[in-house]
């Protein structure tokens, strides 16, 4: 049993996990790396592909499709698109993830157990970096190729520590939140630079939703003279 980590601004999606109980997942176009998950076919002539289709069952469907190359890769990039994906960290005291990803250290960092985050929402995948583009071969490895696009980045993101959760593309009527074991949050951290104002709401919006045993903390910049942040449990009176 381990942790993973959830860097969030202050704001709605963070309110939402509090509230709702539901953790939203996004979409290719909305990562801020325009390369990550990046199709880039290995090619050749053959028409035939195994085309890998994400089911709500947490297994792949292998459908024999005959398509030209162009068909192939449009294919391929309507899967890449729709589906979609929830990001965390092995790392939560990680400087340029506290900026990036919590607003310059004015938001919030939630830890969660894996094992029940798990179970809840379905299996995990770790990101892998390499400084070459995953290649994508066919007609066969489709489930490996599936996989290959959405857990494969450029070196200079390996401080990241990346999980990846994937579902298969949402219906209309789905806006990209899913519910999880309120048990699988363990503790949220209050960044640096984090208001009273938001920690307070938080705290709050926990306690009044069925997560009154999460710990909390407020991070500090270490005092011996290192670019380290450390937390300190915040008590809370009941």
């Amino acid at each position: 049993m381990g942790s993973l980590f959830k860097y969030r601004a202050c704001g709605r999606y963070a309110d939402e996990i509090f509230s709702t109980g539901t953790l939203h997942y996004s979409t290719q176009s909305s990562f801020n790396d325009p390369y990550d998950c990046f199709l880039c076919f290995n090619k050749n002539k053959k028409l035939v592909y195994q085309v890998a289709i994400l089911t709500n069952e947490k297994n792949i469907i292998k459908q024999n499709i005959e398509l030209s190359l162009d068909k192939i890769e449009k294919e391929f990039c309507t899967i890449i698109q729709n589906t979609q994906v929830l990001c965390m960290s092995l790392d939560g005291l990680q400087m340029q993830m506290w900026a990036h990803y919590a607003k310059n250290h004015t938001g919030i960092c939630i830890e969660f157990d894996d094992d029940l985050l798990c179970n809840s929402l379905g299996d995990l995948y770790s990101v892998q970096y390499q400084s070459d583009i995953y290649q994508v071969n066919y007609p066969n490895h489709s489930q490996e190729n599936l996989f290959g696009i959405f857990c494969t980045k450029e070196l200079g993101w390996k401080y990241e520590q990346e999980i990846r959760l994937l579902r298969p593309p949402k219906s209309p009527s789905e806006d990209g939140n899913y519910s999880f074991n309120k048990k699988a949050l363990k503790a949220i951290y209050f960044g640096t630079h984090c208001s009273k104002r938001n920690t307070q709401k938080y705290i709050k919006l926990c306690l009044n939703n069925g997560f009154e045993n999460v710990k909390f903390y407020q991070m500090e910049l270490s005092n011996i003279g290192q670019f380290k942040l450390l937390p300190k449990e915040i008590k809370v009176k009941e």
